[in-house]
């Protein structure tokens, strides 16, 4: 079983995530791990709090060659830690690797696999 990381945060619109983590972890059986910057209780700007079950920082420190994919939802988090790019530059190939399934599995039209 693959795994997704959702990096959630203050303001998060997590709205934008619920769709897309309900079609990978019920559909696909991808295990979902919301990652954060620091161990708080997060608001998103719905109000509903989330709890972070990983740190960024300690993600990098012991990745996991299971980790399929990140999702960063859209809001505004003023700071842009070092983590988080480290986290995007190493798992680019692997998020392709999801959207291409999906695309398989769902067949959708506005999905674009994005080659790097």
């Amino acid at each position: 079983m693959g795994k997704i990381l959702v990096f959630i945060y203050d303001e998060m619109a997590d709205f934008e995530v619920t769709f897309i983590t309900h079609l990978l972890g019920a559909d696909l059986d991808k295990e979902i791990i919301t990652a954060g910057y620091d161990d708080k209780l997060i608001r998103s700007k719905s109000g509903i709090i989330y709890k972070p079950s990983k740190l960024i920082k300690n993600i990098l420190d012991d990745l996991d060659d299971d980790i399929e994919g990140l999702i960063i939802p859209g809001g505004w988090n003023g700071e842009i830690l070092k983590y988080v790019i480290g986290l995007v530059i190493l798992r680019i190939k692997k998020i392709e690797i999801v959207l291409q399934k999906l695309l398989k599995v769902y067949n959708y039209k506005y999905l674009r696999i994005i080659r790097y």
